[in-house]
Parts: structure tokens; C-alpha cells; sequence
């Protein structure tokens, strides 16, 4: 069986999710990922689709959206297909989800969905980036008016680590089990080998900067 996986990625981030994908599925058959500009899915067709990219403004990015609205309908007929995308975490009513977009689109054009849409979340930069900011205020305001009082230097000295936590909080994750390289539990064949999930990666996973 060959499974082929496209992705549209701007950062690299949604890349790094689409090669893990790759790895899973590579322990039980023949795997490759490309990226949607590159892909040419009516010629030759896989056993098994995987398309995904990240969610811009709501919906797909015009990388993907070119490339899955170009295919003719039912050019790809019985192609077992699944997507996913990468967002932020918050309801999905409001931050929309390129996977759920990509879905009818892969029916359209024949294929016949194995798994239901996934989202594989990133660290909102906006929130953490303000909480850093509010941190600073406080530790400039204790030294600034409070620095001389009982316990005044625990207190700076607490609010200065607790400002550096949060700083680390807004950096991309490092190394480890989803924080460097994702694992190939993100995607994991049923007992019989003609479905597959999307799973495991709804925590953290390697960001390369804000985007996809």
C-alpha cells in the first residue's frame, strides 16, 4: 500500500506534523510527504490520502484550497483520504478548522474518508505574550515602591522567576515526546490496516515560529 501525505506549510510547523505522519505510516507501508504545491494527486493516485495545512483567518490556506479546488470531480474515485490541520486552541467556532474545509472537498473529487478531521493545536503567542507583559509591569513596580519593605527582595526575586517561566512559556518546545520530533503515535493503523487515525498530538508539539 502507498500512503501519500500533502501538506501546505509556511513556518515548517505544519510540515513537522505531516512528516510524523509520515513516520507512523511508514512502519506498515510505503509513505512520502509533499507539499501541496508539488502535488499532483490525478495521475497517481495513492492508496491512502492525507491532506493537510493550517487554518488561516478561519479557513484553508490558498495553497491547499488551490490544489483540492483544481481537482475535477470524481478524479480520484475510492481513494481512502483523512485530513487534518494545525490552529490555535479555542472552540472551533472561532478559530474555524482547515481540516473540516478540506474534508467535503476530498469527497467531491471521489474520496472516501477513513477518519474524521483532526486539528493539531498550537500555543496562542498573544495570550503568553501579554502575560509576560503584565509580569514585567509588576516587577517594575515592586522595585520600583516596594523593593525596601519587609521581604521586599523574596517577593522581587519570586516575580522575577515567575516573569522568566512565563517568558519560556511564549518560546517553541524543546526536545522530547512531541517538543522536538513528533512521534509516530500521531498516526496509528486499526487491526485490520485499511483505516487510520490522527491522534496523540493534541498537547504540545515543535513550533518553529508563529505560523504554520
Amino acid at each position: 500500500m502507498e500512503a501519500l501525505v500533502v501538506y501546505d506549510s509556511r513556518f515548517g510547523n505544519t510540515e513537522a506534523v505531516a512528516r510524523a505522519i509520515v513516520d507512523g505510516l511508514a512502519e506498515h507501508c510505503s509513505a512520502r510527504a509533499v507539499p501541496a504545491a508539488e502535488a499532483d494527486l490525478t495521475h497517481a493516485a495513492p492508496d491512502l490520502l492525507v491532506v493537510g495545512g493550517p487554518t488561516q483567518r478561519r479557513h484553508l490556506s490558498s495553497g491547499l484550497r488551490s490544489l483540492l479546488d483544481g481537482l475535477p470531480h470524481r478524479s480520484v474515485p475510492g481513494v481512502r483520504a483523512a485530513t487534518f490541520d494545525t490552529r490555535y486552541r479555542m472552540a472551533r467556532s472561532l478559530s474555524g478548522s482547515a481540516a473540516r474545509e478540506a474534508a467535503p472537498r476530498l469527497k467531491r473529487a471521489g474520496c472516501r474518508l477513513v477518519a474524521p478531521p483532526e486539528s493539531f493545536f498550537m500555543p496562542n503567542f498573544l495570550v503568553t505574550g501579554m502575560l509576560a507583559i503584565v509580569l514585567a509591569a509588576a516587577v517594575f513596580l515592586w522595585a520600583a515602591a516596594f523593593i525596601q519593605r519587609k521581604r521586599g527582595g523574596a517577593v522581587l526575586l519570586l516575580l522575577t522567576v515567575v516573569l522568566f517561566l512565563a517568558g519560556a512559556a511564549s518560546r517553541p518546545y524543546g526536545s522530547g515526546s512531541w517538543q522536538g520530533s513528533p512521534g509516530p503515535r500521531s498516526v496509528r493503523p486499526s487491526p485490520g490496516g485499511e483505516h487510520m487515525c490522527l491522534r496523540g498530538c493534541r498537547g504540545r508539539w515543535p513550533l518553529s515560529g508563529p505560523g504554520s
